[in-house]
């Protein structure tokens, strides 16, 4: 008995009755949210970052495949221009590398400006020489929805003078809204060439 009383009296300062089931709500809703902020929301922001990385690169994989596909007609051509068969509306114009900058950077501004889609920013890096040929590389940034981004590398793949892209980089800049493209904010590299001595 008196055991008994020990134990009962062991622990007085616990809340009994409603104060006591208010106070095991009140820790177990702490445990929740412990739970929530510490584990669930965590895990779901990486699971949306790990969504948007797999959305990029399977654009980016398709866009490669869509570059591979193209290798055979770019080493045909290539082949061709090495022959002087490729006319001269393939490559860029201008006495210097830094006139056929200009002159590639105006016809990039000219075919988003068809797309209704505004340059972001464009700079011309170093000119790289590739046997007779001077690569020239425009860096651009740009910001649109994803039809007209895909329309507008379309286009600059068919362009003359001949373009090529590379080095994508896509990031959505907004949460998606019903009815509306996800707008995309996008950095690219266009080489386009001219001959390595002037005509």
């Amino acid at each position: 008995m008196a055991r008994a009383r020990l134990i009962d009296g062991a622990r007085p300062d616990l809340p009994t009755g409603r104060a006591g089931q208010g106070a095991a709500l009140g820790l177990t809703l702490a445990g929740l949210l412990v739970v929530w902020f510490g584990l669930i929301a965590p895990g779901l922001a990486w699971y949306d970052a790990r969504a948007r990385s797999i959305a990029e690169r399977r654009l980016m994989i398709a866009h490669e495949r869509a570059l591979i596909a193209a290798l055979p007609e770019l080493r045909r051509r290539i082949a061709g221009l090495r022959g002087g068969d490729i006319a001269a509306t393939a490559l860029l114009t201008g006495g210097s590398d830094a006139v056929a900058g200009a002159a590639l950077q105006g016809d990039v501004q000219a075919l988003a400006a068809r797309h209704a889609i505004t340059l972001d920013s464009a700079e011309i890096l170093t000119t790289v020489k590739t046997g007779t040929m001077r690569r020239i590389p425009l860096r651009i940034s740009l910001t649109t929805d994803y039809p007209r981004l895909i329309a507008l590398l379309g286009a600059i793949g068919a362009a003359a003078p001949r373009m090529l892209v590379d080095d994508v980089s896509l990031h959505a800049t907004g949460l998606p809204d019903p009815g509306r493209d996800l707008p995309l904010r996008a950095r690219f590299t266009i080489s386009a060439f001219r001959a390595a001595q002037p005509r």
